[in-house]
């Protein structure tokens, strides 16, 4: 938008001082007639003022001779504004189309062969893999994307020299500079030429070059800017395409990522009415594509969603996202549990709603199937005679049945959390020496231990209780142990029986 604001004011300072030098030229047109009118005088006196006069009407013939040179300089150069302004225009009123660059390019290279004079004009543009200019139009060759020529950026030429060193380049005598090589000199067959880069994000993408074939000719400041001046036009054509083509491109890989998306997408107006959708709302709730375009949003959930939808209109920000559960309505009238998530965005100037609708019925049944059997495993380990305890991975208490409790004497709620060994003390039966923590060396070795001999575990008073036990690894789905299960079975009845039988039979030995 620069250029064009500089173009407008260059345009306005050209207008004045187009009317400023016509003024001058008419004042001293007028001048020269009074002079000429003059009476004729007789006297030598008169004839020295007569011959002072017609040295200062020589000299006057040659200041309006530049003047009226300065003028037609300037018509000129304001007729290339004008041109400039031209295409510029054209570019913004047709868009990105091909016919619009090549309208372009034809007006930038007619404007440049009136400027210079020159006997031919191109556009270069770079190639896609970036290693060579290709020529996509000349004055007297339209547009065309595949080019007329092809110069390899490693060759010594004017354009070249232009596009590498991203300046406008002037070369008087091409025939004797050693900085273009024999086949360029033979493929244009020019003695002199001025080239500058097409700028798009400070990056040359190609060049504007014209070459004279008869003259070596001289290129004043005035020459490198008009040329960049019609270079920034070209320029701004290319890049006008581009950004369509990835505008284009954006827009086909989003509309394929939308139609691939899982989730049903909705897009809602300020009054809740359905603007677009995607197949998989087909797909999942029955209803044919682009069916429920222009429908109401609020009427597809339960009434509860009606409030959710209202209050968050009411409160949310373009930044702020909701995510909520539902049921919502298929083709056949049957709800389906739904998840929402809700955010606002602008499509083109016009704020909507984007919400993305998914099925929940699968994570709906998961849930509903661990909870059940959370509930018949807390039921089961509930109504196990012997003392259980769980850990996760580094040995803390998970869980703990109600026989674990008496063992322990301690609740589940506090036994929670706590390391195992400061839960279960275990102890030698005979020696009181403490056992080190079984739970650890079987997450250590990831495989089951029993435990069966000399054993005991010491409760709140004091009392000894002689115990057997198994300790199994929890495995994930990896076989990787993610925490224990430990079974303890109360045997001190079995062992007290044991000692009595083995205290009579040593009695009836010592008696005999």
């Amino acid at each position: 938008m620069l250029v064009f604001y500089a173009l407008d004011f260059l345009f306005v300072i050209i207008s004045i001082i187009f009317f400023w030098v016509g003024a001058r030229y008419f004042i001293l047109v007028q001048t020269r007639r009074r002079h000429s009118t003059g009476h004729v005088m007789t006297t030598a006196k008169n004839t020295a003022i007569f011959s002072r006069l017609d040295h200062t009407a020589t000299m006057q013939e040659r200041s309006d001779s530049a003047l009226v040179e300065r003028y037609h300089r300037l018509r000129d150069d304001f007729h290339i504004q004008q041109k400039i302004l031209q295409v510029s225009n054209a570019i913004l009123a047709g868009g990105a189309s091909v016919a619009t660059l090549e309208e372009a390019f034809t007006l930038t290279l007619e404007t440049c062969q009136q400027a210079f004079g020159g006997d031919t004009s191109v556009i270069e543009l770079l190639d896609d893999e970036g290693k060579e200019l290709v020529g996509v139009a000349t004055d007297r060759q339209p547009y065309h994307a595949d080019g007329y020529f092809r110069i390899p950026l490693t060759e010594s030429a004017l354009s070249t020299i232009a596009f590498n060193s991203g300046h406008t380049v002037g070369i008087t005598d091409v025939i004797h500079d050693p900085r273009v090589s024999q086949r360029i000199r033979k493929i244009f067959n020019a003695r002199s030429g001025i080239a500058t880069p097409l700028i798009i994000d400070k990056r040359p993408i190609g060049i504007l070059m014209t070459m004279m074939q008869h003259v070596h000719q001289e290129f004043t400041s005035r020459d490198y800017s008009v040329l960049e001046g019609l270079a920034a036009v070209a320029a701004l054509a290319v890049h006008t395409q581009i950004l369509h083509k990835s505008r284009i491109q954006l827009e086909h890989r989003f509309q394929r990522l939308v139609e691939m998306a899982p989730s049903a997408i909705f897009v809602i107006d300020n009054d809740y009415r359905i603007v677009e959708s995607n197949r998989a709302v087909s797909k999942l709730f029955g209803y044919p594509d682009q069916f429920l375009n222009g429908r109401d949003f609020e009427g597809l959930f339960n009434p509860e969603f009606t409030d959710k939808l209202h209050d968050y209109s009411a409160k949310s920000t373009f930044d702020s996202a909701i995510t909520f559960e539902s049921e919502m309505s298929d083709v056949s009238g049957i709800y389906i549990p739904v998840e929402i998530n809700m955010n606002r965005l602008t499509i083109v100037g016009r704020p909507v709603i984007q919400a993305f609708v998914r099925d929940i019925r699968a994570r709906k049944a998961a849930q509903e199937a661990l909870r059940e059997a959370k509930e018949h495993a807390e039921i089961t380990l509930r109504s196990i005679g012997e003392a259980v305890i769980t850990t996760d991975i580094k040995g803390y208490v998970k869980e703990l049945n109600p026989a674990g409790e008496t063992l322990v004497e301690v609740s589940r709620e506090l036994a929670r959390g706590k390391p195992i060994c400061d839960v279960l003390r275990i102890v030698d039966e005979y020696t009181d020496a403490p056992i080190d923590n079984p739970v650890k060396a079987c997450l250590s070795s990831n495989t089951e231990l029993e435990l069966t001999e000399h054993l005991a575990v010491i409760k709140s008073d004091g009392l000894r209780v002689g115990v057997e036990m198994s300790i199994s690894p929890i495995r994930d789905s990896a076989g990787k142990a993610i925490g224990t299960v430990t079974v303890i079975h109360d045997v001190s009845h079995t062992r007290c029986k044991s000692c009595a039988q083995n205290g009579e039979t040593h009695g009836l030995s010592g008696g005999t």
